[in-house]
């Protein structure tokens, strides 16, 4: 990078929490490089950011609807004086620690860049957690949190159990809700046809009666132009409305014939 009097206060932010986390600081991989290579990448990818408000959709990936950048071994060790062997590794590591996305060049040509994504780091810390000085500062919300093994080893980095903030209770409330919903389409359903039933059959009696005029208008009062038989499930409402009308109206008539006008 070339500075100047315009980008000489120019500036990435360094996550402290990684140089701490035991994940980090006690892996070969991990250390302060891995940190500052994190921040290279979200400092880049801030200026795709920019690069893509500006009306420029270079460094914008139109499937996942994000914002990438290109960092090369060259550009690695041009501006941070990291090493091909060490850009590889802490890439390789950010990776597994799931703070970075990027999909491997099917033959990998030195400069020639490859696109990465960077994970958001709260959402980071809410799934895996915070591990510093062999405890938990933040509980993870996964129970599959990055827990790496030491290099050349089999001995996992975190050794204290979490105690994970588990979602199953909201999956169960989900599953419940979605059950409650279940069952009121089907309560819905039985009504409906219940109704409807006896609203035919009702129907019939005014028929019968010669009385489709006063049909027709309780019909007209709760579903306009439509007919009573093109009344759906989702009119349960109007229909039930409609059938108490009817019922009041051929009983009224029949109670008391002489009251017309």
């Amino acid at each position: 990078m070339k500075f100047n009097m315009n980008n000489c206060n120019r500036f990435g932010q360094l996550k402290l929490a990684l140089l701490e986390d035991d994940r980090f600081s006690e892996h070969t991989h991990g250390k302060y490089e891995a940190a500052v290579l994190y921040a290279m990448i979200e400092n880049q990818i801030s200026l795709s950011q920019d690069t893509y408000e500006n009306g420029n959709s270079k460094y914008y990936d139109e499937e996942s609807q994000k914002c990438f950048c290109n960092i090369t071994e060259q550009s690695a060790k041009r501006n941070f004086k990291m090493s091909s062997s060490t850009f590889k590794t802490r890439k390789k590591f950010l990776q597994e620690a799931g703070l970075i996305s990027f999909t491997e060049q099917a033959v990998k040509k030195e400069g020639v860049p490859t696109a990465i994504f960077a994970t958001d780091f709260t959402e980071w810390v809410e799934q895996n957690g915070l591990y510093v000085n062999g405890e938990w500062h933040v509980n993870p919300s996964s129970e599959n949190y990055f827990n790496p093994t030491k290099y050349k080893s089999n001995e996992k980095i975190v050794k204290v159990v979490p105690k994970i903030k588990k979602k199953k209770k909201t999956v169960v409330e989900s599953v419940e809700v979605e059950q409650e919903q279940q069952e009121l389409i089907e309560g819905n359903l039985q009504e409906y046809e219940r109704i409807m039933k006896e609203a035919k059959s009702l129907g019939a009696q005014f028929r019968d009666s010669k009385r489709m005029d006063e049909l027709r208008n309780i019909v007209v009062k709760y579903f306009g132009p439509k007919q009573l038989m093109d009344a759906t499930v989702k009119d349960l409402s109007a229909l039930r409305s409609c059938y108490e009308q009817m019922k009041r109206q051929f009983n009224y008539e029949r109670e008391d014939p002489d009251l017309q006008f």
